[in-house]
This record gives structure tokens, sequence and C-alpha cells, in this order.
């Protein structure tokens, strides 16, 4: 095998389709088997969520809210499901819809009410831009996020194969489309978009392709928040590994387009920080972390998805650290740069989603598949049995945390 390129203290290997008859000449890598492992992950689980919003869960007998507290086309008395690409757009995807469509609201003088400003616009352009071909958004939105999400699959095999090995990129690919809340990469959702753009971008970091890096930084810090930590990651990266230059520059260039963005806020809504104002009736709707510890000391009554919030992030942080040496420094300092930045904003509500769009937990997980592999099929019917439960939820308009 030759090397295809060299990141310190990793040896990335290429995998040939057959043996290299030269040896003075490259291997060429088999990116058919690669992209065909990935696409039948990403078509099976895909199938299962389809078929469980648009057929199984009309026939369940959930209800829905008396009246879902979002004043963007939820229902306002009891709701049934009927098949249709709507099930896809159900809470956030409301709001992009109508960020896609009539652009963003803000008052600068009522930070009291909620405003669509609090979301980011990476996902909404791609959605206003597919809807001018007289498509809806249901349509647009959902066909964007599955394609995203399944780029987003392939990106991730492949900078995984390159740093560590095909079989940990393998298992990090199925942990990464088996996952319950990979749901959220079929809805008309930025999941599939968030994961796409910081994998590409730490994997063009790692290949020391900086303007690559910087480029797709900027798609990841406005299409969610915490695309942030990527501008520290690769700071940080950068300084432990005696990088050049343009290292540093690809980590504060990730923030460019998050810049752009305040300066869009200033220039149209009179407000440089509308999106920072704009979060704090958003947040008050939360559970914060200190209720939640406060829940757990005075042992009152917890949900089951309050306790799979604390297990999920503490869980996978304490997992991070014991498994620290087998990831590789841009990978490690992302996963707790992102986890630092999930803490600092004091909410828990969709906090699960947001450890699961780390890029590093699907490699987590990868790792945990490999180390324990007759917890696999437990673990994977356990993913699918919740996989089904929240998407079933979703479609009838009960909120996912």
């Amino acid at each position: 095998m030759s090397k295809r390129f060299s990141v310190q203290g990793f040896s990335p290997k290429a995998v040939t389709s057959s043996p290299v008859s030269d040896p003075g000449k490259e291997a060429v890598y088999d990116w058919r088997s690669a992209f065909t492992f990935v696409f039948l992950c990403w078509l099976i689980s895909r199938i299962v969520i389809v078929f469980v919003i648009q057929v199984v869960s009309p026939m369940l007998p959930l209800q829905s809210p008396d009246s879902v507290i979002i004043p963007l086309g939820g229902p306002e008395g009891p709701f049934v499901p009927k098949m249709g690409w709507e099930l896809f757009t159900h809470w956030d995807g409301k709001w992009y819809e109508d960020i896609a469509t009539r652009g963003y609201t803000y008052d600068a003088k009522n930070l009291k009410e909620i405003y669509s400003i609090a979301f980011l616009p990476a996902y909404s352009i791609l959605c206003n831009l597919g809807m001018r071909t007289g498509l809806p958004f249901a349509v647009v939105g959902t066909l964007i996020n599955n394609g995203c999400f399944l780029w987003a699959a392939y990106a991730m095999y492949r900078w995984v194969e390159e740093i560590h090995s095909t079989k940990l990129a393998r298992w990090t690919t199925i942990a990464l489309t088996c996952f319950p809340y990979s749901m959220f990469g079929t809805t008309a959702y930025t999941e599939g978009l968030f994961l796409l753009s910081t994998t590409a971008s730490m994997r063009s970091f790692d290949r020391r392709e900086y303007w690559k890096a910087s480029l797709w930084g900027m798609v990841a810090t406005t299409t969610r928040m915490f695309g942030l930590a990527l501008a520290p990651t690769f700071i940080l990266v950068a300084w432990k590994q005696r990088r050049s230059i343009a290292a540093y520059a690809a980590g504060l260039g990730t923030l460019g387009g998050f810049v752009m963005y305040l300066i869009y806020c200033q220039v149209y809504h009179g407000d440089f920080l509308a999106n920072f104002n704009s979060q704090v009736p958003w947040l008050e709707m939360q559970q914060t972390w200190p209720l939640l510890y406060q829940k757990l000391v005075a042992r009152r009554f917890m949900s089951p998805d309050s306790i799979l919030r604390v297990l999920m992030f503490w869980g996978s942080g304490i997992a991070f650290w014991v498994l620290r040496r087998e990831f590789n420094a841009t990978s490690l300092t992302y996963a707790f740069c992102s986890l630092g930045l999930l803490l600092y904003s004091n909410a828990t509500d969709g906090i699960v989603r947001y450890v699961y769009g780390i890029s590093s937990f699907s490699m987590l997980l990868g790792h945990f598949f490999i180390r324990f592999p007759k917890l696999r099929i437990p673990l994977l019917v356990i993913f699918t049995a919740m996989m089904v439960s929240i998407a079933s939820r979703f479609t009838w308009w009960n909120f996912i945390a």
C-alpha cells in the first residue's frame, strides 16, 4: 500500500481495487466499493424511517398535543397524520420553510417574542434556490437534507478510512446511519448539511487543504451555531502540531460565514447581535442544565428523555476521554470543543441531536462496535426500536428532545 498523504502521527493508507503490479505507481482507490457500502447503509436506514413516517405512524394509536406551541403551521387542535411530504416538515422544518419563503422575522424593540432570525441561513438559502424550480419546500427541503446526509456519510467514510482504517470507517458509517437520531437526516432539517460541512472541513484540514477547510467551515458556521467549534479546533491543532500560518488562517476563515451573517443582521435588521438577542426567549422555553441537576439531586421524577440527555452528553464526554488515544488530534479536539460549546449554551432541549451532530460521535460508536462485537446486534436492535419511536412521535407532532 502506498501512502496517499501524511498527517503527523498518522499514516493513512489507500485501499486498492487490485494488486499493484508496479510498486512505483500509486494505488488506485476503489471508490465504487466504498460508496456502495455507504449508499446501502444510507438507503436501508432511510427506507425504515420513511416507511415508519408515511405508513406505520398514521396507523398507530397515538395522539398529538391539543395545541402545539409553535406559531408556524403547527396543528391548532387534534391532528391525524396523512401520507405526504408535509410529514417531513414538522417542528423546525416549519421555521426553515418560513425563512425560505418569506425571509427572516425580527424586531429589536420587542425581544420577548420568538423570531426566525435565531436560525442560521445556509439550509434555507439552499431550499429557496431549490424552490425556484417550482417544487414546494416540503419536497425540496427533504431532498436536500437527504442528499447532504448521504454525502456526509461518504465524506465520513473516506475521512475515517484515511486517518484510521477501513474497518473503523465501515462501523462508523453504520453508527452514523443507524443511530436513532439519524432520523433527522431524513426530515426537512439541517442535520445532513451540518454533518457534511463539518466532516468535509475537518477532512480537508487533515489533508492540509486549508482553503477547502475554510470554505466548508464557513458553510458549517452558517448552518448551525455549533459549527463555531471548528475555529478553536483548527487553531489548537495547528499550534500543537506546529503547522503553518495557513492552518491558523483556515481556523479563522471558518468564522467568515458567521461574521457575514452578523453583518447581514446589522444591515437589514439594524442589530449586529440580532441572532444572539433572539436566542433569549427561545432559551427561556428550554430546560437548563441547573434545573436538570436540581431534579437529579432532589430525586424528582425525570422523564426518559431527560435521563437520555444526561447520559448522552456526559457519557460521550467520558468515553472520548477514555478512548482519546484512538482519535487523531482534529477529531478529538473538535469533540471536546463542541461539547464545551453545548455546555456553555446552557440548554438541554435537543442536546441528544446536537451530540449526534458531532462528527466524532459516530467514530466513537464505531470504536465501541469494534471493541465489543457481541453487543453489535443488540445495540442495532435497540437503535432501530428507538428510531421507530422517534419517527412516530415526530410524525404526530410530539416534541423530540
